[in-house]
């Protein structure tokens, strides 16, 4: 008598991660860095980056003080001698002001630029860096660059030029709290399901890095690096929480609105000055069509 061995169908079941692909859960979910750097790369200037950062339902989807609403970034060039730390701040109350990020700038030879962004920590997390990936950069034809290791030479973005060419006038937002743009207001944030499709297409442009290699520029950041002791506070213990980042009641129609109210008194701080390793890998430069862009339309003064 022969034996039937009846197998049944078992069901598997795949236990996914609470947040989606690129989501840290934390405030700069609201602030792509990899976006932030692409959209870096196409700008002219600092001051038309600014202009680019705050377009509505463009990449900021940002807001650090829980209300809803988008908040406003100030771009400000932290410049010492050939190293530059552009840096992204915005405006908590009417005296304090919170770091986003800062993308560092550093010349490492004749017509030779290495670029790098940071995250604040207490919107990204520890050891938060970025730069371009050698893997996109890889030679495409006459003119392209020779890929030598990982670091890419980006002396020939069009807002990398701007601030090492002459006549440069080191950019200062002239932005500041309830004085902004006449074109620009505040509009709902996005829900993290609406936001991420714009902004996951640049990640694969830029690499996630363990440590800053730009010394100098990194020293040039963190001598004058802005936090809000409240804020921190308020993120850890859960009292500020951008819905943005579940996506469970941010609004996702981008509707304008007149204003927003930010009431929270903080107290700033400097963060003490790190010291990473220092690598040595790098590519040779891109000789693209370059795009001309005189210093004069940046007004303002040097901030020091």
């Amino acid at each position: 008598m022969k034996k039937h061995i009846l197998i049944l169908p078992v069901a598997v079941s795949l236990i996914l991660p609470a947040r989606s692909l690129g989501q840290l859960g934390m405030h700069g979910d609201g602030l792509d860095l990899y976006a932030v750097l692409s959209l870096f790369k196409s700008s002219s200037s600092p001051e038309e980056f600014e202009k680019s950062l705050n377009k509505q339902n463009g990449i900021n989807n940002l807001d650090i003080n829980g209300d809803d609403n988008v908040d406003y970034i100030c771009v400000t060039d932290r410049a010492v001698e050939d190293a530059h730390a552009i840096t992204l701040q915005t405006v908590y109350n009417k005296t304090e002001s919170q770091d986003i990020a800062s993308i560092v700038i550093e010349k490492t030879g004749e017509n030779e630029v290495n670029l790098q962004i940071i995250g604040d920590e207490a919107l990204y997390g520890e050891n938060y860096y970025l730069e371009p990936s050698a893997d996109i950069e890889q030679p495409v034809g006459k003119g392209s660059p020779e890929v030598i290791g990982v670091y890419v030479n980006v002396w020939f973005w069009p807002a990398v030029r701007f601030v090492y060419s002459p006549n440069y006038v080191v950019w200062k937002s002239p932005w500041y709290w309830d004085h902004y743009p006449v074109s620009w207001r505040p509009w709902h944030i996005m829900a993290w399901a609406d936001y991420q499709p714009i902004v996951v297409v640049h990640h694969t442009h830029f690499v996630r890095v363990h440590n800053c290699h730009l010394l100098k520029a990194n020293a040039a950041y963190r001598a004058k690096q802005t936090r809000s002791n409240t804020f921190v506070e308020n993120s850890r213990s859960g009292k500020i929480k951008s819905k943005g980042i579940s996506g469970s009641k941010a609004g996702g129609s981008g509707k304008q609105i007149k204003g927003s109210q930010r009431s929270t008194e903080v107290k700033m701080d400097k963060r003490d000055e790190v010291s990473p390793q220092k690598s040595h890998r790098k590519v040779s430069p891109r000789q693209p069509n370059e795009k001309k862009g005189g210093a004069g339309s940046s007004k303002a003064k040097v901030h020091k």
